[in-house]
């Protein structure tokens, strides 16, 4: 049997926006791909969470280095609702 589903969580993360200056912007855009305000960073951080490549314990992200020097922190404990919903049987 396969199903597929759709999960959806509910994540806080903490970080530091003053380390994130129009240079930190121009060297990520000119490197990877176009990021220019602190959403942006944000939905690429919880991305990279939700697909397992970032935690906690991480000690570099690519792109950014070392976490702590953004004061990026996920919290999982704040996860307040997980649903899930079937897509295909």
């Amino acid at each position: 049997m396969k199903k597929s589903l759709l999960a959806k969580v509910f994540v806080e993360l903490f970080l530091n926006e003053e380390a994130f200056t129009p240079a930190f912007f121009a060297d990520f855009s000119a490197h990877f791909f176009e990021m220019d305000c602190i959403d942006d960073v944000v939905t690429h951080l919880v991305q990279l969470w939700a697909r397992g490549m970032v935690d906690n314990s991480t000690h570099f992200i690519e792109g950014f280095g070392d976490p702590a020097d953004y004061g990026i922190r996920f919290n999982p404990s704040s996860v307040i609702d997980c649903s899930v919903h079937v897509v295909t049987e």
